[in-house]
């Protein structure tokens, strides 16, 4: 069985294996800074290293050729040729850089060479002469006395013939410089890896000062400090968008707890109500003998005080399970119409003694999938406000429509309205105003918060428009998945 080959890791892979995910930031900078600062140092070094040894090949390279094409113009010579060939092949045998010259006739007979080359260099080390005449043949090769040398062979035409004429270059003094030249890379590259390391730690430092400010003032920040944000001058950018983001954060927070504890202030409050009750109550009770009637008449009150606080503890459970998810809907194809119809019935006498009309308009047709019983609550808190707070001798609109965001449900009285700086709370538990509506739940300003929390169970919003003295509009905007299919409208029909 196969397995598909796995690619090799690259260089930026092996680096970041060396370097640790986690610990100090500033040392995970500095070790990037330095790596990253050595791997260009050393690119640089080696580039140059290769550039000046290619630099001294190619001028090796040069003069063995100079020298090989004099060979040549010598062999085209018959007579004064063997003269000045002797001559030549000897002319550099003396000096730091030594040259070495061999031609060989075409049976390969050694025909001239500088005297000492064979027991030095032999012919078996230069690369084979190329077949095309005057093509030359390069290498670097080692001598049988460790010297490196620089070779050329090429095939040289003359009248007697086809020889080979081979020419080596002492590179010694090339491989001293180049030695020379890798111990001030080595002096170079070390001392850049101190510098960088000594440079990048500095420089490391320096920039995450602005990050420890804000870490100093982000620790000052406590329950009681919730108001305080952080300073955004003298930040860079992307620490910048940081604080900002940190402080949107406080923002929210600060609401929450505030929130929080407007939630909790609220909740003491409407309990302690019925818990003065049942206390006073109690405590009547037990002042004196009292008549069995009496007695009973004591008990009935305390009661209702427990029922009050069952149905307070009630419609909390009911917000908090909302908000958690932990509520399922059992939706069923519903005639809006028809649906809203049974309220409106529902409320009839109700906003008859309020000398109120309930008018209703909407589709017929129109059908959406709906928890009924659920959403009748929602509606029905909706619908109770507004005649809580319309004026009499008006009217309640309410209508339905679907539309091109959905199915819009809208609960429309002229009544007190709620002012504008109440808007953006009135849904919120427990929030109360001089115009703001508490809905059928006892006064207590849960009635909108559970409107809002079946709305959204059924993936709708909920809003509210108004203006004191001018009425309400509340606003419920179901998405388009709601509307029945037409299947199962058939199938319900």
């Amino acid at each position: 069985m196969f397995s598909a080959k796995q690619p090799k890791p690259g260089w930026l892979a092996a680096a970041r294996g060396l370097i640790p995910s986690r610990g100090s930031l500033a040392w995970r900078l500095t070790a990037w800074y330095v790596a990253t600062s050595l791997i260009i140092v050393l690119g640089v070094s080696l580039t140059l290293y290769a550039t000046m040894a290619a630099q001294l090949r190619s001028v090796d390279d040069q003069v063995l050729e100079k020298r090989m094409l004099a060979i040549s113009d010598l062999l085209q010579q018959e007579e004064a040729g063997s003269f000045w060939i002797a001559h030549e092949v000897t002319e550099d045998i003396e000096g730091p850089r030594q040259i070495f010259l061999r031609v060989i006739d075409g049976a390969g007979v050694i025909a001239q060479e500088t005297p000492m080359m064979s027991e030095i260099i032999s012919p078996s080390l230069f690369p084979a002469a190329r077949a095309r005449s005057g093509a030359l043949a390069r290498a670097s090769v080692r001598a049988s006395d460790g010297r490196a040398f620089r070779v050329l062979s090429a095939r040289v035409q003359t009248g007697s013939g086809e020889v080979i004429v081979q020419a080596a270059a002492d590179t010694s003094l090339d491989e001293i410089l180049l030695a020379r030249f890798r111990h001030y890379l080595a002096i170079v590259v070390g001392a850049a890896f101190a510098a960088c390391i000594v440079i990048g730690w500095a420089v490391v430092r320096a920039a995450l000062q602005p990050l420890n400010r804000i870490t100093a003032m982000a620790r000052e920040i406590g329950p009681k400090t919730l108001d305080r944000r952080l300073s955004q001058q003298h930040l860079p950018d992307e620490l910048g968008v940081l604080a900002q983001a940190f402080n949107a954060m406080l923002e929210r927070l600060q609401k929450a707890y505030e929130g929080l504890q407007y939630y909790a202030d609220n909740v003491a409050h409407e309990i302690r109500t019925p818990l003065n009750k049942i206390l006073m109550g109690v405590e009547i009770a037990l002042m004196a003998p009292r008549t069995r009637s009496e007695y009973e008449e004591s008990l009935e009150q305390q009661a209702e005080a427990c029922r009050e606080l069952s149905h307070l503890a009630q419609r909390l459970l009911f917000l908090a399970r909302v908000e958690h998810n932990q509520m399922s809907l059992d939706p069923e194809p519903v005639s809006l119409v028809g649906f809203l119809a049974e309220i409106q019935e529902y409320f009839e006498a109700s906003a008859a003694d309020a000398g109120i009309v309930l008018r209703l308009e909407g589709d017929p047709g129109l059908r959406v999938g709906l928890d009924r019983t659920l959403f009748q609550r929602a509606i029905t808190n909706l619908v109770a406000n507004a005649i809580t707070h319309s004026f009499p001798g008006s009217h309640i609109d309410i209508s339905a429509h679907q539309t091109a965001q959905g199915v819009l449900i809208q609960v429309r009285d002229f009544g007190e309205g709620v002012g504008e700086e109440h808007l953006a709370h009135i849904f919120d538990r427990f929030y109360r105003a001089d115009y703001a509506r508490g809905g059928n739940s006892g006064r207590i300003g849960l009635g909108l918060a559970i409107t809002r929390g079946i709305v959204m169970l059924h993936g709708g919003e909920v809003s509210m428009e108004s203006a004191p003295n001018h009425g309400a509009t509340v606003s419920i905007t179901l998405p388009h998945s709601a509307i029945a299919p037409a299947a199962l409208t058939a199938a319900s029909a």
